[in-house]
Order: structure tokens, then C-alpha cells, then sequence
């Protein structure tokens, strides 16, 4: 009887022993660093489980157009890719040249994650899409930090409008890329608005200064809602520019497909200066 009992206590002390094994082997599997060959071909099953957003797809960068455009292959087809939100200077302008190098330095040769916000393609049929780096880097926000581009909304594709935000506040007071030149640290007193249509779906912009402004950085907003147009170009001193929400004759064309000036309700035009302190406003 006694011998029956110690086998049995054996066997059980046994199996609890190989099943010890079992567990920790699987642990160790589970802890075990991932490599790039763990997450297969561009495509296939499994993203690394970093901060990347849910939703984000593999894809191989193949080429560099600019700042703001690369080409990419996703399950064997190569595509064009626009980053959402920003709008980098084109390749023969100030910065241009600087800007393409920053996003070559960024993604050229690796392994991106595309995720869409609203809209699939532009009108150009590129993909629209903000872009990740494995360890979660968002590079649309990252070029836009480095003061290599700058904030450009175009609805409904605004859901990380505040993070391009923010990283361009951070490159303003820091003076870098496109905020270096001292024209754009204009007081805020000095661009103004000077009338606005609602029903014609325009706001005239007035320098009041001395000295020509830049708009790289200005942004016009409806405060209702929340729509904002990016502005760009030089507005010469004591000129008036009219900024269209849609297309108007002449002017700055915001590009809106449908309008956003409030006629029924209270919607005041906002004048942002660079870095996003108020500098206008229209009730």
C-alpha cells in the first residue's frame, strides 16, 4: 500500500514537472525579442505590437517623390502616397530640396504603415494616408516638427489635426526649417481680417504693416466648424488678399468641396499666426 502511495506521489510531482517545462518554454517564446523576419513579407500576417495605431497596413518604400510623396508596394503593387495633414515647400522652392532629403532620411528603404483617416485617394488618385515608422514615429507629424512642413487641413481628413498642431508650435518657437526667416516672427497685430461673405464664402486678409508677410503658418479658421484653410504665399505690405473657401476669381483658393461659412448661426472667422495664438477674429 505504502509503495502504491509514493508512486502515485511520483507520478503527480512528475507531470506537475513536465508541465512547469511547458509553461516556461512558452513564456520565453512569448518574451523573445521580434525581428523583422518575424513580421513576414510586406503584407502578410502581423504587425509589431508597438505604438502603432490600429488599423495601420505594411508597406515597402520604393521611392521618394518630395517632401510630402513617396511611392510605395503594398501585396505587390506600388502606389503613390500623400501624407494627410501637411504640405511640404515643392522641390524648386525654399526648402524644397531640404524637405525631400528629411523625408528620404525618414522612410527611404523600410517598412512603413499606412493608415487612412476619411478619404482613400486624392484627385490624383494617390493614397491619403499618415505614415508610421516600425517604433511608432509618426512621420507626417515628425516633418512638421523639424520645420520642414507645415499644417494643411483639408476635410474630413482632420482626426490628428491637434498632433500637427502641436508639432508645429514646437517648430515655430524653436525657429527651425521654415520658421527661421525672421519675416514670419511678425507680431500678430500686423495681418488682420477686413471683411468677410459668408454667402460668397470668402474672408479678406489684410497686412497692415510696413513689411511683406509671409502666410507659411497663418491658418483661417471657421470657429464653428472647426474647419481650417492653410495660407500660403507672400501678402506685400498694406495689401489685401481675399481667401476663397471653395474657388473663387483670384485670391487664395482654399480647396473646401462644400462650404463652411455658418449663414444661420454665430460662426467667427479666426486669424491663427504661426504657432497658433490668435490674431484676427471676425464675429
Amino acid at each position: 500500500m505504502y509503495t502504491t502511495v509514493y508512486r502515485f506521489r511520483d507520478s503527480v510531482w512528475c507531470v506537475l514537472f513536465v508541465l512547469a517545462l511547458i509553461l516556461l518554454a512558452q513564456s520565453s517564446v512569448r518574451a523573445a525579442p521580434k525581428s523583422w523576419d518575424d513580421w513576414g513579407e510586406v503584407g502578410g500576417a502581423g504587425l509589431p505590437d508597438s505604438a502603432l495605431p490600429v488599423g495601420a497596413v505594411p508597406a515597402r518604400v520604393t521611392a521618394i517623390v518630395d517632401g510630402d510623396t513617396i511611392r510605395v508596394q503594398i501585396n505587390g503593387v506600388e502606389r503613390s502616397v500623400r501624407y494627410i495633414l501637411i504640405n511640404t515647400p515643392e522641390t524648386d522652392e525654399p526648402l524644397g530640396a531640404e524637405a525631400t532629403l528629411a523625408n528620404r532620411r525618414l522612410v527611404a528603404g523600410k517598412t512603413v504603415y499606412l493608415l487612412k483617416d476619411v478619404n482613400e485617394t486624392d484627385r490624383y488618385n494617390r493614397l491619403l494616408r499618415y505614415v508610421f515608422l516600425a517604433d511608432g514615429t509618426h512621420v507626417n507629424a515628425e516633418l512638421v516638427r523639424q520645420g520642414y512642413a507645415q499644417l494643411s487641413t483639408y476635410p474630413p481628413d482632420i482626426s490628428r489635426q491637434a498632433e500637427i498642431r502641436a508639432a508645429q508650435q514646437e517648430a515655430v518657437a524653436a525657429s527651425r526649417g521654415l520658421w527661421a526667416s525672421s519675416s514670419l516672427a511678425v507680431g500678430s497685430g500686423t495681418l488682420s481680417i477686413a471683411a468677410v461673405d459668408k454667402r460668397e464664402e470668402y474672408v479678406d486678409v489684410r497686412n497692415g504693416g510696413q513689411e511683406p508677410v509671409r502666410l507659411e503658418g497663418w491658418v483661417l479658421r471657421s470657429e464653428r466648424g472647426r474647419q481650417e484653410c492653410a495660407l500660403s504665399g507672400e501678402l506685400g505690405a498694406g495689401a489685401t488678399l481675399r481667401v476663397w473657401a471653395m474657388k473663387g476669381p483670384g485670391g487664395f483658393q482654399c480647396g473646401f468641396a462644400s462650404p463652411i461659412w455658418n449663414n444661420n448661426l454665430s460662426d467667427p472667422a479666426v486669424l491663427l499666426a504661426p504657432g497658433g495664438s490668435e490674431a484676427a477674429r471676425w464675429e
